[in-house]
Order: structure tokens, then sequence, then C-alpha cells
């Protein structure tokens, strides 16, 4: 990892190999700096072949704005 803006910069792998060793990510950065675009590459990369858990990717946003728990929301 190296350091930009304070924050720490990792690579795909990086990012994939810590995930798959159950840390948790927390991805930041403006709008368009390419978060949710890691975020796709990352789930691609963890379900590429994987026999563990599949990584959902859901709006945040939208599961609060449908007032339902997020089981009920997931499989909606």
């Amino acid at each position: 990892p190296t350091q930009e803006n304070s924050g720490v910069v990792w690579s795909l792998s990086q990012l994939a190999t810590a995930a798959a060793q159950g840390h948790k990510l927390l991805l930041v950065g403006r709008p368009g700096a390419g978060k949710t675009i890691t975020l796709i590459q990352l789930a691609e990369r963890l379900s590429a072949g994987a026999e563990g858990p599949v990584p959902l990717i859901f709006s945040v946003s939208g599961w609060v704005a449908a007032h339902r728990d997020l089981v009920s929301h997931v499989v909606a």
C-alpha cells in the first residue's frame, strides 16, 4: 500500500487478498474516482472460481429508502 492524501492506496490484488482473508474494507474517494468500478472488479475477482461466500453489491441508499430489512431487500 502507498500513501496518498493521508489515505492508503492498495492494488486490486491487495484488496482481493485482504477481503478473502475476512478483513473489512472501506473504499473512499471523490465522485468519479472509481470506487464503484473497483468494487465491481473486486467482486468479480473474489467470485471467480470461488467456493466460498458470493459478494453482493447493492445500493445502501436504496435499501434505506425501501424501509425493509436487509435480507428482504437483497432477495427482492
